[in-house]
């Protein structure tokens, strides 16, 4: 009976100090609000700069419309899967959404590089200004991925590296999206690289992030 009484102590004593919670809007409508608005600030950064010179032979290269429909694809697939993921009870397979597109993505990537080849052969290796790529579709991730990321905060607990992964790859492939409409590149297959390079980083840091966040959540609570 002494037990019971101190349970309800308990129970009493918690519920002086509790308070209200808001319930988080649905993961679909969170995603949608911050794709909004990561367009906006793409479609302000384009504005800024211009579309490129020579764009619309760019596009009618091959791959050239494709690579970067499926780039954009892929990251609105990947919101998504990041914002589903980050709430309790819901399905890993959210993780495969943004795979179709990826990999259309990569076969459009792939078709650029492979007619530069025909086109320019080794010449087409060098390095020029294709670092630029790099840096250009950092600095915008972290730019649009900051929101994103503090969207995604309550989902340290439930599959950080999962969701984190997703969150990056999703603003890594937007920003790559974004970048081939006002970057003019000199040397394809090297921007391809770069732009691999540029998402692969940002999906491996946004991946070791949420890593990092789980762990010091479960610390926390323990």
């Amino acid at each position: 009976m002494a037990g019971d009484l101190d349970t309800d102590d308990l129970i009493a004593r918690l519920a002086l100090d509790a308070r209200p919670v808001r319930r988080l809007a649905p993961p679909a409508l969170r995603a949608t609000v911050w794709l909004l608005g990561a367009l906006a600030a793409m479609a302000a950064i384009i504005a800024y700069h211009g579309l490129r010179p020579g764009l619309a032979e760019a596009l009618a290269e091959p791959g050239g419309w494709l690579s970067i429909l499926a780039a954009g694809a892929t990251g609105v697939a990947a919101t998504y899967a990041a914002f589903h993921l980050a709430i309790p009870g819901t399905s890993r397979g959210w993780a495969l959404l943004p795979l179709p597109v990826a990999l259309l993505w990569a076969s459009g990537l792939g078709l650029g590089c492979y007619a530069e080849w025909l086109r320019q052969g080794p010449a087409g290796l060098e390095f020029g200004e294709a670092f630029d790529c790099f840096l250009a579709i950092v600095l915008i991730s972290l730019l649009v991925g900051l929101p994103m990321l503090a969207m995604l905060r309550h989902g340290r607990l439930i599959r950080p590296v999962q969701t984190a992964a997703m969150g990056g790859l999703a603003v890594a492939s937007l920003a790559s999206a974004a970048l081939e409409l006002f970057h003019e590149g000199d040397a394809r297959i090297m921007d391809v690289i770069w732009h691999v390079a540029a998402v692969m980083l940002i999906v491996a840091l946004s991946s070791g992030s949420g890593a990092a966040a789980g762990r010091s959540a479960l610390r926390a609570s323990t």
